[in-house]
């Protein structure tokens, strides 16, 4: 019987696990097989993270035609939907609805390769919706890795106009909420891994910080094979 939390669902993003597809910015140090191998560690420790908490999870993938290599990738423990948009906006304010549609009164969605995000950030997420309307992780590259939402809080404004994939997303976002006179809760900044530096500045983590060194185990077995770390 799958167990959650009826009020909390955790939606994770996801991009089929496909060679020249996932963390094109890293084939050129790991080749595009060692790009993808890192994609799918990243992917695979943030589900373990997310799947440890209580309540549902809901793991949307993107491109719609990749559902059986998703399906064959992530296993059949989790539900499994097709992101449904234009543009990353949509489909994210399309995959909040759709959770909030179901009943779920406060809801978070994560990307799939933030090697940081961990239950205790998760669970700062859920939190922060006690009190806010919204919360949301910023990234170092001036994105975010997180945006959660309490029900009756979500709106398209949000996510659209949004440069996506630019250092000012996460600018552009909040200065929606002012908009509105609202302000959601801010987690702690956390850093991704899309270019060299940041596999070295993930690979010195790991070296450094014992705690993070075991929690990632998929993504610290793929970085020793390729002699990362």
């Amino acid at each position: 019987m799958e167990k959650f939390n009826p009020q909390h669902c955790i939606i994770v993003f996801v991009k089929a696990p496909v060679e020249g597809f996932v963390k094109t910015r890293l084939a050129g140090c790991l080749g595009a097989r060692g790009a993808l191998l890192l994609y799918r560690a990243l992917a695979e420790d943030v589900l373990a993270a997310v799947c440890a908490m209580n309540c549902q999870v809901r793991v949307f993938y993107y491109p719609v035609d990749q559902h059986d290599i998703v399906r064959g990738w992530i296993g059949n423990h989790v539900r499994l939907y097709a992101q449904q948009g234009a543009d990353l906006g949509r489909r994210m304010h399309h995959a909040l609805c759709s959770a909030e549609a179901d009943g779920f009164q406060r809801i978070i969605l994560v990307g799939s390769d933030m090697p940081e995000i961990d239950q205790k950030i998760l669970q700062s997420g859920f939190s922060a919706l006690e009190t806010r309307p919204a919360v949301f992780g910023p990234a170092k590259d001036g994105g975010y890795y997180l945006a959660g939402f309490a029900s009756g809080c979500i709106f398209p404004q949000a996510f659209s106009g949004i440069a996506w994939g630019t250092s000012q997303v996460f600018k552009e976002t909040m200065k929606r909420f002012a908009e509105k006179g609202q302000t959601p809760g801010v987690l702690p900044v956390l850093s991704d891994v899309d270019t060299p530096e940041d596999l070295r500045a993930l690979a010195a983590k790991l070296a450094a910080d014992k705690g993070l060194h075991n929690r990632l185990v998929r993504t610290r077995a793929v970085l020793g094979k390729m002699k990362v770390i």
